[in-house]
């Protein structure tokens, strides 16, 4: 059993590694290694995730995430839109599973995957998942849960342009104004 454990610990530690090598070739523009490094991670997080044996599930969502960032740099936005979304049925299965979501994790997924339907002129897609990030993150500000606003603010505001590109500027002004109000009371503080 020690081996055992020993053996889960080292892949862990390589599946760790991969995600911070991945995330130092995203961070100077090397897309495809950045891509190659967070599916390996994946792969071993997957695998120990099936094995009951992955001590923190949200780190699997969040490779999914890094993952789809890549993949919505090279411009690959279906398969951005799948890992976004897998990172949000992992996120709301452990909130199942123990009740304890990570909702900025969920927050961010959903904000993210906005931001891709939106570049694929999806925008019906898009409000709804804005919609979704700005019921969580103002539900985390009510239960000052928010280390800060600049989340918010953000989602107000692009959910704002993807209404403008609808033409709904009613919706649009609105969401203007919030992420206006969100700024100037982040300054005042």
């Amino acid at each position: 059993e020690l081996q055992q454990k020993g053996k889960l610990h080292e892949e862990s530690l390589l599946a760790m590694m991969y995600m911070n090598e991945a995330n130092a070739y995203q961070s100077i523009n090397h897309y495809e290694e950045a891509l190659c490094d967070h599916s390996n991670a994946i792969e071993i997080m997957e695998h120990l995730y099936r094995k009951g044996n992955l001590p923190d599930t949200k780190e699997l969502a969040t490779v999914y995430i890094n993952r789809a960032v890549t993949y919505d740099s090279l411009t690959r936005y279906d398969e951005a839109i799948a890992d976004y979304s897998r990172a949000i049925d992992i996120v709301e299965r452990i909130s199942q599973e123990n009740g304890q979501p990570d909702e900025s994790l969920l927050a961010l997924a959903y904000m993210n995957r906005a931001g891709t339907y939106h570049s694929l002129t999806r925008y019906d897609e898009a409000i709804a998942d804005y919609s979704r990030a700005v019921e969580i993150l103002e539900r985390l500000h009510r239960e000052e849960k928010l280390p800060n606003e600049n989340d918010l603010a953000t989602v107000y505001m692009n959910r704002a342009i993807t209404y403008d590109s609808l033409t709904y500027y009613s919706q649009a002004l609105t969401d203007y104004s919030q992420a206006v109000e969100i700024r100037e009371r982040m300054h005042q503080e």
